[in-house]
């Protein structure tokens, strides 16, 4: 087997999906232990790689930035000369494998751009855009059981010989992150020797919003019935509903300090349980190992569910489930959830049961 010296992995976004390619890396830096390891991400997406100790190198690609600085009617040709730089750049680089795990045209032709020579993708039927396959010289079908994307992203490097039986996510929480939310939670006065749950309502698409009574209402169950001490986590988009839910509640709860990426990570750490719908932070949570309940509508949770044995997925039986639609009118897969189907597996989680 060849022995690459640079490397580079292609997941631009988001923050879920990069948090589901974290085994890839930890799997290369296993195999390759000598290579110059990289990561080639989007804008903020970087916050989750940073100081991960399985990568020498974050790359970060701001197209985001670029089309905010310049107006129209410049932008097209300002952008297409910041892609030539740096895409010149990455070639300057002397990448000799590059692993695309996006799967998009966006992707393939920054995997292109490299000038590697063994550039490893998905099939055309596992490509987001099928059109990826033209930037890459080796393409996988990942096998019958690999379902979950986690599984198919590790199924690229398998066929590099690595080991992909153990899954590691590796993700730092600085020690001055964690000293704010200790600072926080003493403040506060939240009783940290209680069963803490962390809510996060908010979510990328809408049709994965859950409404604000069912949150309210879980909220107060979760003190009234199982002694929990309940904070809910949001986004600078989600303070709004965050109050609206704690103004419906009857029980008390907390509001969580305004956080970044990594302090975020820090209250997931001292979380007992995190609930949420299938976004990002409900990722973040799961790689931590903590232990994870996601409300599932139009999103398959055997490919995105929160990965590993630790967790539970709550998910109505209905026809149009598993749809990955964006918007919807009727959002008939998170309304038919109720808050008793949750309040059941909470129970069974607070009970140790499988």
């Amino acid at each position: 087997m060849h022995e690459f010296k640079k490397i580079a992995i292609v997941k631009l976004s988001a923050i879920g999906d990069v948090v589901h390619a974290l085994p890839v890396s930890a799997a290369l830096r296993e195999r390759f232990p000598k290579a110059h390891l990289s990561w080639i991400v989007q804008g903020k997406n970087r916050e989750i790689l940073e100081g991960n100790p399985d990568l020498d190198e974050i790359i970060v690609f701001d197209k985001n930035r670029w089309m905010r600085e310049i107006p129209y009617p410049h932008r097209t040709v300002f952008v297409l000369w910041e892609m030539y730089r740096f895409g010149r750049g990455l070639r300057r680089s002397g990448f000799d494998l590059v692993i695309d795990l996006q799967g998009l045209i966006k992707s393939g032709l920054l995997t292109w751009l490299t000038g590697a020579g063994t550039r490893i993708g998905f099939s055309p039927d596992y490509c987001r855009e099928p059109a990826n396959v033209r930037f890459t010289n080796c393409q996988v079908t990942p096998s019958r059981g690999d379902v979950h994307i986690v599984d198919q992203c590790l199924s690229l490097v398998r066929e590099l010989g690595s080991d992909t039986g153990r899954k590691r996510f590796t993700i730092h929480v600085p020690s001055q992150d964690q000293a704010y939310i200790s600072e926080f939670l003493d403040k506060k006065k939240v009783p940290l020797d209680s069963w803490m749950v962390v809510i996060n309502p908010g979510a990328g698409w809408e049709t994965k919003l859950w409404c604000v009574e069912n949150y309210a209402d879980l909220a107060d169950r979760i003190v009234s019935e199982l002694g929990g001490v309940v904070i809910f986590l949001w986004g600078p988009s989600e303070l709004s509903m965050v109050k609206s839910i704690r103004k419906k509640m009857r029980q008390p709860s907390w509001r969580a300090c305004p956080t970044n990426l990594k302090q975020s990570l820090a209250l997931m750490q001292r979380a007992h349980l995190f609930v949420a719908g299938d976004t990002g932070p409900l990722h973040m949570a799961a790689a931590l190992g903590i232990p994870c309940l996601g409300i599932y509508g139009p999103s398959s949770p055997e490919r995105n569910g929160p990965y590993g044995d630790l967790h539970r997925v709550v998910q109505a039986e209905v026809a149009c489930k598993n749809c990955f639609r964006r918007f919807c009118s009727q959002k008939i897969c998170m309304k038919s959830v109720s808050v008793d189907q949750v309040m059941n597996t909470l129970h069974q989680m607070r009970r140790g049961e499988k």
